[in-house]
């Protein structure tokens, strides 16, 4: 499809919550501790705030934001 929805940065962010809380939730039930699960979850994960900033940076053209820096 070429015309879609484009998601926007609240709805990626809550995405990225529900998947480190079902991941914490599956470690949990595998017996890790609350604290141990969700650092285990983040770890798994990788850093949120990397995957925000290339979200940004997919929704936006970078091109012409570095043309008007030029």
């Amino acid at each position: 499809m070429i015309f879609r929805r484009k998601r926007k940065q609240t709805d990626f962010t809550a995405e990225i919550e529900a998947h480190l809380k079902l991941e914490t939730d599956r470690l949990r039930e595998q017996g890790l501790s609350a604290p141990d699960a969700e650092d285990a979850a983040r770890r798994a994960f990788g850093n949120p705030t990397i995957a925000r900033e290339r979200f940004f940076e997919k929704s936006r053209w970078l091109w012409l934001d570095h043309l008007k820096q030029d």
